[in-house]
């Protein structure tokens, strides 16, 4: 592999489907974009660190083993979902970004774009209450 890599763990939902078409169609011509269930995730450990690795929840230790190893290597970790409660506190510490499944499809990419180019970060406003609630009580 001699492009940079955008891994999307992928466990068959329809949003996933097409998130991974937005993603090919967008990154395609600069990343190679790829897409793994998370029962084959160990055939990425000692391959090319993904720039960045998007993913709907973590599903169990092997995956959280995964990405501690890729985001300690240099991965960025993007978690897309719709409800923000359901973020754990392990997910708060563990990932780069948290987007909203329903998010304008412009600015889901644009919040890739800016975390492959430049951004460390980032929060979609609707998840804000719900981060500064968890970080008051932290």
């Amino acid at each position: 592999m001699n492009r940079d890599t955008i891994l999307v763990i992928h466990e068959k939902s329809p949003f996933q489907d097409g998130l991974v078409k937005l993603i090919d169609l967008k990154f395609g011509h600069l990343f190679k974009v790829i897409k793994t269930e998370t029962s084959k995730l160990q055939l990425y450990e000692n391959g090319c660190v993904p720039k960045l690795i998007i993913l709907e929840k973590v599903i169990n230790p092997k995956t959280v083993e995964f990405l501690i190893k890729m985001k300690n290597m240099g991965s960025k970790l993007i978690l897309v979902t719709l409800d923000a409660s359901e973020i754990t506190e392990l997910e708060l510490n563990l990932f780069n970004a948290f987007l909203v499944k329903n998010m304008r499809t412009s600015e889901m990419l644009k919040v890739m774009e800016d975390l492959l180019d430049y951004k460390e970060s980032y929060v979609h406003p609707d998840f804000g209450d719900i981060f500064l609630k968890k970080l008051i009580n932290a």
